[in-house]
């Protein structure tokens, strides 16, 4: 029962902050779009290499098959290092969005420069980190490609369980308290289990949460909306406008969800270390938000 009044209230203080410090959605915002960019000129350049070696010379698209004469050495090696690639941006990515978070946790004013400065510093613990999960990684899908049914299972579960395991890492080593990814993995273990029952409330709770919130909209807005104005108007414009316009609005509630998990993470991260001392501050610092916004509302209509 008190972790699930802790994880309601963790949830709360969360939403709090991104309420608060609404710039905390731009800055995500622009780290996501630059690490989407890093990742479509990796995608450029393995393409433009595979090019250059004839890879795609062998892809006959009149045979029943026209992947098969495709090399599959090439093959798997693109895919390895289009994930490593793709490992190593979501970690850095997730190292700027976990010191913002850090910061508007804290109440902490900081620029996009400063977290950058700060990032670069802990770069070689982030490296190490990121080595030990790309490797894990690498493994895991070459087992996968060798041997299929055993391969995936042990890649759901033993991926699963490094995921997990791993939650607080990054955010232990921007925050300083590890100088390596060994270092950073034992004190995301000893975090994560020093209050599981938050950790599993919060995370199920927001992914059940979410997944019911998609699907409805999906259903109701995306699908269903539009198909009643197509079939009652006969305009199948405005049903394909609306629904145009279901699809930007659920993109952009998804990205907010996002940052929501990413402050929650680091709330949970700070809940481990300081326990319910985390929740009083932030319900502190909540409180004196609104204060201000009070005392600004009377004076602006005086």
């Amino acid at each position: 029962m008190k972790s699930i009044q802790s994880s309601v209230a963790l949830t709360h203080m969360s939403l709090s902050i991104v309420l608060r410090d609404t710039k905390i959605l731009l800055r995500f915002l622009f780290v996501q779009a630059i690490s989407m960019i890093v990742l479509l000129l990796a995608v450029g350049v393995v393409g433009y290499g595979l090019y250059a070696l004839g890879y795609f010379k062998t892809i006959d698209f009149q045979a029943e098959d026209p992947f098969l004469n495709l090399d599959r050495t090439l093959t798997v090696a693109a895919l390895l290092g289009m994930y490593v690639v793709g490992v190593f941006v979501h970690n850095f990515s997730k190292a700027y969005i976990s010191t913002f978070a850090l910061a508007a946790i804290r109440n902490t004013k900081t620029s996009f420069s400063e977290v950058h400065r700060h990032v670069l510093q802990n770069v070689k613990g982030l490296s190490q980190f990121i080595l030990m999960s790309a490797t894990l990684g690498v493994f895991l899908r070459l087992l996968e490609d060798r041997l299929p049914w055993v391969g995936r299972i042990a890649t759901y579960v033993v991926q699963g369980a490094w995921n997990l395991a791993t939650v607080f890492a990054v955010v232990n080593i921007v925050d300083g308290q590890a100088k390596t990814g060994v270092e950073a993995t034992k004190k995301s273990v000893q975090q994560l289990t020093a209050a599981f029952g938050e950790n599993i409330t919060v995370r199920i709770g927001l992914g059940v949460i979410t997944g019911i919130f998609f699907i409805t909209w999906l259903i109701v807005v995306v699908i269903g909306l539009p198909i009643l104005l197509i079939v009652y108007l006969g305009n199948l414009l405005i049903g394909g406008g609306v629904a145009l316009v279901g699809v930007i609005m659920l993109v952009i509630a998804l990205f907010i969800i996002s940052v929501l998990e990413s402050v929650l993470n680091v709330m949970l991260y700070e809940y481990t270390r300081n326990g319910n001392e985390t929740i009083a501050m932030e319900k502190e610092l909540f409180k004196q938000m609104i204060s201000t916004k009070k005392a600004r509302s009377v004076f602006s209509h005086q």
